[in-house]
């Protein structure tokens, strides 16, 4: 590939490849700086941070406002970059603040192991849900997850339905497997039953009761791997914009099922 690129045996040149070579990691470079190298793009982009916008809200409307003017498109992870590691000084701190988990730092994902353990009897893991899961062009699967307040002594519920990325909410009298069922099985039993079919969650021990869930609703239940939460990255996201109204400070056993009934 090397000579190839640069003339064949006949042409090579070890001077001229290794300038190739500078150019196209500076080009690389310069590409991933996109939102700071077009200035109608970087301005956007911090008006709508500072909004209380997240990055896949921002990077998502631009796309449908302009269309066909590429240089203002970009991708969360861009904004993501360029909060973290292209902006310098005040600017970078004030970005970060008005990010909706407000880290300084940001953090990476950490590879999860496949072993379940045995945590959960008889679960049923990501990997063997149908298709139509996957494409979301099928209503009624749902990604689930709790929002724990500080020292989790209380939860709220968040159902987020994978097509439409819709999210409800349920309270939680406690966070044991029985109050999880039970608050499921209330925010879900009046949907008609087209329109529940399945719940993904993580390995949390108060998911013991799927099967009775599952019974109940007359749906499927599936689990990520184990410290997977990209497995159900709809719902982490979501958790994220929850969070800004919910910051974890307050305690969420004052919270009412008529303040979460709307969501």
């Amino acid at each position: 590939m090397e000579l190839k690129r640069n003339g064949g045996r006949a042409g090579y040149c070890a001077t001229r490849a290794h300038a190739v070579a500078l150019s196209l990691r500076g080009a690389s470079q310069r590409s991933r700086c996109d939102i700071a190298a077009c200035p109608p793009l970087r301005d956007e982009v911090q008006a709508r941070l500072r909004r209380g916008w997240s990055p896949e809200e921002v990077a998502g409307t631009l796309k449908l406002e302009h269309p066909q003017l590429t240089s203002m498109h970009t991708s969360h992870e861009s904004i993501y970059r360029y909060v973290y590691a292209v902006a310098v000084g005040e600017l970078k701190r004030e970005l970060a603040n008005c990010l909706r988990r407000s880290h300084r730092v940001r953090k990476s994902r950490r590879r999860g192991v496949t072993a379940t353990q045995g945590k959960i009897p008889d679960m049923v893991l990501v990997d063997e849900r149908p298709a139509e899961v996957e494409s979301r062009l099928i209503a009624g699967h749902y990604e689930v997850d709790l929002i724990l307040d500080e020292g989790n002594r209380s939860a709220v519920g968040v159902l987020v339905e994978r097509p439409t990325r819709y999210p409800m909410l349920c309270r939680l009298e406690q966070k044991d497997a029985t109050s999880v069922r039970e608050a499921f099985t209330r925010r879900l039993v009046d949907i008609p039953s087209q329109l529940r079919l399945s719940l993904t969650y993580d390995q949390g021990k108060e998911m013991t009761q799927h099967k009775t869930l599952a019974a109940d609703l007359g749906l499927k239940v599936f689990f990520c791997q184990s410290h997977s939460p990209w497995e159900r990255g709809t719902c982490e996201s979501q958790n994220g914009r929850i969070r800004h109204y919910l910051p974890k400070g307050n305690d969420l056993s004052l919270i009412s099922y008529q303040q979460l009934a709307p969501y």
